[in-house]
């Protein structure tokens, strides 16, 4: 803190010394984005707004506290568990949890998804019982304090342990102070007027010394930090002096609520000034300003009491918007020496320097009538030349930085004694291109004829000659034409590219059929857009050309920008896309990204660049935007898992591993989530694997579906992507399906003692019937073999034998 104040101190005091003069000091504007309830934000009304360590933006207003991802803002209400919709302070402890005050009076804490309240978390008990509304601090040791200053009492919460403080009852001896703030374990220092208090962690005073700062004190909050308002001045909380105020000036200061610096510029908040940034610029004066913080980005924003949330870029000193420049649609514009130069569809000719607009050629004057230009006039960049044909006029401008440039008006001629100029119209309306050589100025006409101005000849007199041409003798249609950096002439037709060599239109083959609605040529590249929507990349023109078409951008292309040598821009419906030309043989030939800077206006009318910064002309306003910027790529998008929801439960998502019972299996959906300030079009991909190996899959939406998934574990990842970033790293989540109780150790091993006893059993059970079996069988066999012995022995008995014979013999 110290730290920062010594080396932003000059920085402080410009922003402070802008408050306190007698007037505004006009500075240049730059673009604002608004959020409101009509674009999400679930009111106008926000108290604070604040950045927690993940980057995510929270926003206190009146109807519950929202979170903005960059795409979306997801609101929390009394339905969610919050004790109070009113919410006043936020801030964020070391532990990541979010603290909330609320206007009734009630403190809570946001962790997990889950509110803690006084209801559900008994040491805030203690704050809910008190009358008054709480303020919020983060101390150096990352612990919370939670003051009530009109009561003197006040709570430090360092994790779950928590230390309350009250002061004792004295007679006469006021308890209120400014502020409180812990100087190490056990003791805090009170601030009062005139005082500054040390106390133990039994409210103890244990040494009072007189508070340097005289007068009625207020206390400004920052974002990590506040500091001390006085008639005098304003100070740190250390007593040091940021700026001393005479009487006079005193009154300014009441208006400061909110301090915000960074390593480039300072903000002061204030409920009747606005916004002043680095003492000298002062936006949103209409507006109360309650907190300014910074997104990932480094982009700024800002809350008010009344008007919703502004936005505006990290660069907005280099980006500039100039408003009300021009009236009407643009035409035509240009750069020459660092000054700007546009042409409006009155045929004016407008300059742009050191905020001034000058009108350097008023058609009007020459026409007698307003009127519509459909053409785009022509800029001869070598000798500053400006050329306008319209009706029989052909308007020559030249030194067009002095303060009245020299204006030539020619009448449109023809050479009736050349019979190519039977079919040339003598009038500039059907002029729809125009291109310059150091010879001559090359006319496309009326769609299918190619005419020529001999410039010297222009320049020598009061008439120009349009000279005809054996250019596209079969009168085929012209859709577009192009200049090589040779200044050679290329034009499409309905069936072919051309090429004028020589005065002769030669066919270039190499382009096989292609024909282009407009097409651009920067050096070895021609670059067209077809009239089915494509984008189609040709390197290397004169010679081995290879062709490519740009597939995996979703828009309708509109028109070519040259940034620089090796950058064009490109409008669409959508973004705007920079592609990169690498004429390299070791690398790609090019590289297309799209433009996801949501504070350059889009749909723009016209654009042009000059190397540097590249202006875009809409509405009436110019954006000028540094091309750096332009071409940097913004961070990819943080992808985070939200929830894990079943067929019985929803489970918010935790670290570490996430358990599921194996009867809520049947149906899983994992919710997911973006943080992506920088770009709303978002690309998800998603892989679940149950070993190192992924398997990565495009996922429409933000929800993956699991289907009846077996017991065991999952490594689920899901990574995502803007339209110009590469993929981000992947967020991962540890999923365990439970084993059901027929896959425990135990019923396995119950099963198997079971299986184990019962062929115990049926194999002894078997051995005892074969056992059985065979006495049975040996029991039969011995009575059979008994039967048999009594029969053998009833035969050897004489009297058997003794009849046996009587009867034979009778």
């Amino acid at each position: 803190m110290s730290f920062l104040l010594r080396r932003y101190w000059h920085i402080l005091i410009l922003c402070l010394l802008g408050l306190t003069s007698t007037g505004p000091v006009r500075g240049q504007d730059f673009t604002i984005l608004h959020y409101s309830t009509e674009t999400g934000l679930p009111a106008n009304i926000v108290y604070s707004l604040l950045r927690d360590h993940a980057g995510y933006l929270w926003f206190g207003t009146d109807k519950g506290i929202s979170r903005y991802n960059g795409i979306r803002f997801e609101t929390l209400t009394t339905f969610d568990g919050l004790p109070d919709n009113e919410i006043l302070f936020i801030q964020e402890d070391r532990y990541g949890r979010l603290w909330i005050c609320t206007y009734t009076g009630g403190v809570c804490y946001y962790e997990n998804g889950v509110f803690h309240t006084a209801k559900n978390t008994p040491m805030l008990e203690w704050a809910a019982k008190l009358q008054g509304i709480p303020r919020l601090a983060v101390e150096q040791d990352g612990s919370m304090t939670i003051a009530f200053p009109e009561l003197g009492t006040f709570m430090n919460v360092d994790g779950m342990h928590c230390q309350r403080f009250s002061p004792p009852a004295v007679a006469g001896d006021s308890v209120s102070f400014i502020h409180v703030r812990k100087l190490g374990v056990n003791q805090y220092e009170l601030i009062r007027n005139g005082q500054r208090i040390r106390i133990d962690s039994n409210y103890r005073r244990l040494v009072v010394t007189p508070l340097s700062v005289e007068g009625p004190l207020s206390y400004v909050r920052s974002e990590r930090t506040g500091y001390l308002s006085a008639p005098t001045g304003i100070y740190t909380l250390e007593g040091r002096p940021l700026l001393a105020l005479t009487a006079v000036d005193s009154p300014k200061w009441t208006a400061i609520k909110n301090l915000y610096y960074d390593q480039h510029n300072t903000f002061a908040g204030t409920h009747d000034q606005g916004l002043v940034i680095n003492g000298i610029q002062h936006i949103l004066q209409d507006c109360k300003i309650t907190g300014v913080t910074q997104d990932p980005a480094g982009n700024y924003w800002v809350s008010t009491l009344t008007n919703g949330v502004y936005t505006f870029g990290k660069d907005f000193l280099q980006t500039k918007t100039i408003k009300n420049v021009y009236e009407g649609d643009i035409k035509f514009a240009f750069t020459d020496e660092g000054t700007l130069f546009f042409t409006t569809a009155n045929n004016n000719l407008y300059r742009y320097q050191d905020g001034v607009v000058s009108n350097l050629f008023d058609y009007s004057r020459y026409r007698g009538k307003q009127f519509k230009i459909i053409m785009e006039p022509g800029f001869l960049e070598e000798n500053g030349e400006y050329h306008s044909f319209y009706g029989k006029d052909h308007f020559i401008l030249d030194q067009l930085h002095a303060v009245h440039p020299r204006i030539r008006r020619n009448k449109i001629l023809t050479d009736e004694a050349d019979v190519r100029n039977s079919d040339v119209k003598t009038e500039g309306s059907s002029i729809k291109s125009i291109f310059f050589s150091p010879r001559r100025i090359s006319l496309m006409q009326t769609g299918h004829k190619i005419i020529f101005i001999d410039r010297a000849r222009a320049l020598a007199g009061g008439e120009t000659y349009f000279e005809g041409s054996d250019i596209n003798q079969g009168n085929d249609r012209i859709i577009s034409m192009a200049e090589d950096a040779s200044d050679a002439i290329w034009y499409s037709t309905r069936k072919s590219i051309f090429k004028i060599s020589n005065g002769k239109a030669v066919q270039q083959r190499q382009f096989a059929g292609m024909t282009f609605k407009r097409f651009y040529i920067s050096g070895s590249y021609l670059i067209g857009i077809t009239h089915d929507n494509k984008l189609i990349i040709c390197n290397n023109i004169n010679g081995q050309m290879r062709a490519d078409t740009v597939l995996d951008h979703d828009c309708i292309w509109n028109r070519g920008y040259r940034l620089d040598p090796s950058h064009m821009l490109f409008s669409s419906n959508k973004q705007y896309r920079i592609v990169t030309l690498r004429p390299s043989p070791d690398t790609p030939a090019y590289d297309i990204a799209a433009v996801e800077d949501p504070y350059i206006p889009t749909q723009a009318e016209y654009i042009t660049a000059d190397g540097e910064q590249c202006y875009f002309f809409k509405g009436g306003a110019v954006t000028a935007v540094g091309i750096a910027g332009l071409l940097q790529r913004p961070a990819p998008p943080a992808p985070v898992f939200t929830y894990i929801k079943t067929t019985d439960s929803i489970y918010n998502t935790l670290p570490g591993r996430m358990l599921i019972p194996y009867e809520e299996r049947r149906n899983i959906s994992i919710g997911f989530s973006a943080l992506s300030l920088s770009s709303k079009d978002v690309r998800y991909e998603y892989s679940i694997s149950r070993d190192e190996h992924d398997d990565w899959q495009l996922v429409k939406g933000e929800e993956i579906n699991l289907l009846s998934p077996g017991y065991g574990d999952y490594q689920i990842k899901i990574r995502g992507k803007s339209l110009s970033s590469d993929y981000s790293v992947p967020a991962v989540l540890l999923l365990s399906i439970a084993k059901p109780f027929w896959a425990s150790w135990w019923f396995i091993t119950a099963v198997a003692a079971v299986v184990i006893s019962l062929v115990w059993v049926g194999v002894r059970y078997r051995i005892r019937y074969l056992i059985r079996k065979r006495e049975r069988a040996h029991a039969t066999e011995i009575k059979f073999m008994r039967s048999e012995y009594k029969a053998l022995n009833a035969l050897m008995n004489p009297h058997f034998i003794f009849n046996y014979a009587s009867t034979s013999l009778a």
